[in-house]
């Protein structure tokens, strides 16, 4: 907790900004030190990287592992490997047997606590949040989720037997058993409502009407009342069971409470709020918030804790906090929400069941000990943690585990002597650079791309695209600074640009896509906009304007706000128009006096059509691509600004490539003249890295706890500038078109490429395009190699399709028209040669 509040402080340090005026809208493997030398030695008062910031993801031994995204787990207690994020976790009322249900490879699993063993493993269609026992411990329930059933098991011996497929809508969750176990109460996520089941027929009898997103549901002891969790307005209903059901109050809360749990007594009810990083306790005689418990050293404290489940000690003395995002269980005093420590878990915990009787907490981790080096289940592994309750002594050094887990980034760099363009302490911008550009591209990853670029990390058995076809790549990486130990923190679609707009995704977004049913976005479906700020709101509150070109997600919810700061004649999502036109665009703009403090770009190119028929080939559109961002930076470097510009370039996410260190690895650079010259940096960066390095060249405050805790990216920069022009090559690709038959042809045709990472099997897609006859590593890939569900895949489609709708209907009543992406994917606007 000395870290939490010491780098509070530091991180809330503001310089005041007068408002500026704004723009027309017009216009796997073990973790070791990487052991290649860069080619070019840190100049005499740069700062260098420790050894510790030269780890890579994995399994650091000694039961520690270092995340993809820069953090470090130290699991407390007996591990046990599960299938891909377990999203809730209940031990039988003989505390023998845990009941795990996963989520993104759905399935039931039966753990024998005693032995730590998987006893058995059930598949499902679909798994969610929601278990409960019978008082007997010889029955079972759990939600199914988007299957939009409940199913009903019988325990015996520890073998579970499936009773009854019980059919309730709306996505059932979080359930509870009368006291008379005659009925149970389950919520219905997209329902609105809690459902009520007749457990001796296994029907639904009955509905009680609640709020958006009913996440969770409580009885009170004597059965009388049901409580709700309403994700979605953040409050909590009252419900009389006695009656007719209606809602006695609705009681507002933290954003977007998830579990609750309720004092032996019933008098108090503590609700976990996902996105204010607290928990509400209620009075249940006078039915009124008494107080919330923060998890942050203080309410101004960016938030980043995520608590998404709480537990109640028998005596009420104690609360067991779930904090999914610093991957602990939290301790707090019951009377006055005093934090008495953190417990260490896997990574992302999503639920932990206390087994008092038994001393120990059991712990669901979705994402298990980290991504590095895919496990024998589909996809990356989950995890069971059976951690035996500490005494107050093991309390202190979980603590202190937990506080140095979530900082380890902020070790990566003694400063202490060193002079750089990258100030020191948060809200003081830089004196070199006043000029932010950030090339957002589409899913490559590192191996897939520049794996046999010399001095760097790589496996060209996993490579697809080379020099011949992305010459700037190479030259880029060459002439200025190459990341080789850089991570996405999206696993796929949605997640990428959530990442690359706020930093952050929330429970919710991140129970959406591992579970399905649901695949929001957040200017559609405003539970999915995490309780922070995106980096343009934080800039525009600093009074700092920006331009965005291409990007809509993270925009469209207050476009009266940031309307007058996007190019709308750039359009969104568009690859029926080269990326070199686009830059045209982005150029007309700046010769015309158009360039801000801070310019996003999209380029998306990169992505590709896969096999579509009559389609540009994906070697002309990664050529395209690359061309675009030599045309870009040869742009930048020709102008007077020049001298004070640094770009930011990466991929939102890794979702169509493989890598050997782990999928999340991604291409990027760092560009400009303050940027290293001929410079591979092996410091293990993420994408809060690069908005932490921005958030100081800017002056601005961090926007949540990942960027507060993740490090500048240092070792990129000097203060010896070199202002040299880069000259951008063409690409090598002339204009060529799909043939036919190609591999997975069908597939593509009848794919949606209008919108963001839409098609879930491009990896495999270009892989058999590129590498003929090799058969698909999904092992080293987070890209799917069977279909994934179609109706969800259209669901996010349209919602997609939404945001652009409302931001063109934005434009066109401004005279502006957007340009819309083809019909025909044979139609493709090239550059003038």
């Amino acid at each position: 907790m000395r870290l939490f509040a010491f780098f509070a402080i530091l991180g809330l340090v503001l310089v005041a900004c007068s408002p500026q005026g704004e723009q027309d809208g017009d216009t796997s493997s073990s973790a070791q030190p990487l052991t290649q030398a860069p080619p070019s030695p840190p100049r005499a008062g740069d700062p260098v990287p420790n050894p510790q910031a030269l780890l890579r993801p994995g399994d650091l031994g000694g039961g520690e592992y270092l995340l993809s995204n820069g953090r470090r787990i130290t699991p407390a207690g007996t591990y046990v490997e599960t299938a891909s994020f377990p999203i809730d976790v209940a031990v039988s009322p003989d505390g023998e047997t845990a009941v795990v249900v996963t989520a993104k490879t759905a399935g039931l699993h039966l753990i024998h606590l005693d032995t730590a063993s998987i006893t058995q493993t059930i598949n499902l269609s679909h798994g969610y949040s929601g278990i409960v026992f019978n008082a007997a411990g010889d029955r079972f329930w759990i939600a199914g989720g988007a299957s939009h059933l409940v199913l009903e098991y019988s325990l015996s011996g520890g073998v579970a037997a499936e009773q009854a497929r019980i059919p309730v809508n709306n996505m059932p969750s979080g359930m509870a058993l009368s006291p008379d176990e005659s009925k149970l109460y389950v919520a219905c996520y997209l329902g609105k409502r809690v459902a009520v089941v007749d457990t001796a027929t296994g029907e639904e009898i009955d509905s009680y009407a609640a709020h958006l997103f009913t996440y969770d549901v409580k009885l009170s002891p004597d059965g009388t009342r049901a409580y709700a969790a309403n994700h979605g307005p953040g409050t909590v209903s009252v419900l009389d069971l006695t009656d007719d059901g209606d809602e006695i109050e609705e009681i507002t809360v933290g954003a977007n409470p998830e579990m609750m749990a309720l004092s032996t007594d019933g008098s108090r009810l503590y609700v976990a709020n996902s996105d204010s990083d607290d928990i509400s306790v209620i009075d249940t005689s006078s039915l009124a918030v008494i107080d919330a418990y923060e998890l942050n050293a203080s309410p101004m404290e960016p938030k980043g804790a995520s608590p998404t489940a709480v537990e109640v000690s028998a005596d009420g003395t104690r609360l067991y906090v779930t904090s999914s995002t610093y991957n602990s269980i939290d301790v707090l005093d019951a009377a006055d929400g005093t934090m008495l420590g953190r417990i260490p878990t896997g990574w992302y915990p999503t639920n932990a069941f206390l087994d008092e009787a038994n001393g120990r907490l059991v712990v669901a981790n979705g994402k298990g000990r980290g991504s590095a080096g895919l496990s024998l289940w589909s996809g990356w592994q989950g995890g069971l943690s059976i951690i035996d309750l500490p005494d107050d002594g093991e309390l202190a050094a979980y603590t202190e585990q937990v506080e140095d887990n979530i900082a380890w980034a902020l070790g990566f760099f003694d400063l202490t002597g060193v002079s750089s363009p990258i100030p020191t302490v948060r809200g003081v911008a830089s004196e070199q650079i006043k000029h932010v550009v950030y090339v957002l591209r589409e899913n490559k990853t590192f191996d897939q791309v520049l794996a046999d670029f010399d001095g760097v990390e790589g496996d060209t058995g996993l490579q697809n695209f080379h020099e011949d076809v992305i010459p700037n790549a190479y030259k880029l990486g060459r002439s200025y600074v190459l990341l080789d130990n850089t991570y996405t923190e999206g696993d796929t679609s949605v997640l990428g640009h959530l990442w690359a707009t706020y930093n952050n995704v929330n429970d919710h977004a991140e129970k959406a896509y591992n579970a399905g049913g649901i695949y929001p976005l957040p200017d559609v479906d405003p539970n999915t906009r995490p309780q922070g700020k995106t980096i343009f709101e934080v800039l525009l509150d600093a009074g700092i304007p920006f331009r965005s070109y291409g990007q809509v997600v993270g925009l469209a919810h207050d476009l009266e706000r940031f309307g007058p700061y996007m190019d709308f004649k750039y359009g969104f999502w568009n690859m029926g128009v080269s990326d070199e036109v686009k830059v045209d665009e982005i150029i007309r703009e700046v010769d015309a006096g158009i360039f801000e403090p801070f310019t996003y770009i999209s380029l998306p190119n990169d992505h590709t059509y896969g096999s579509s028929s009559g389609a540009p080939t994906p070697r002309y559109l990664m050529g395209d691509n690359d061309a675009a961002l030599g045309k870009l930076v040869e742009y930048y470097s020709s102008r007077p600004e020049w001298e004070s510009t640094i770009i930011f370039v990466i991929e939102d996410d890794p979702q169509s490539g493989t890598d050997h260190i782990d999928p999340h690895r991604t291409p990027a650079f760092v560009i400009g003249p303050y940027a290293k010259r001929g410079y591979i940096s092996k410091v293990m960066y993420s994408m809060p890295s690069v908005w932490a390095t921005i958030g100081m060249i800017l002056g601005v405050p961090p926007m949540n706890q990942y960027d507060l805790y993740a490090s500048p990216m240092y070792d990129a920069f000097t203060m010896t500038p070199d202002s040299s022009p880069y000259e951008a090559l063409a690409n090598p690709i002339e204009l060529e078109f799909n043939s036919s038959p190609l591999p997975l042809q069908e597939y593509c045709d009848n794919a949606d490429f209008n919108s963001p990472d839409a098609v879930s099997r491009l990896g495999e897609v270009l892989w058999a395009l590129t590498r003929p006859g090799e058969p698909w590593p999904h092992h080293h890939a987070l890209s799917p190699d069977l279909r994934e569900d179609e109706a969800e895949e259209e669901e996010e489609v349209a919602e997609y399709h939404a945001m652009v709708e409302r931001a063109t209907a934005y434009a066109a009543a401004r005279g502006i028209a957007v340009p819309q992406p083809p019909k025909n994917r044979s139609v493709f606007v090239r550059p003038a040669r």
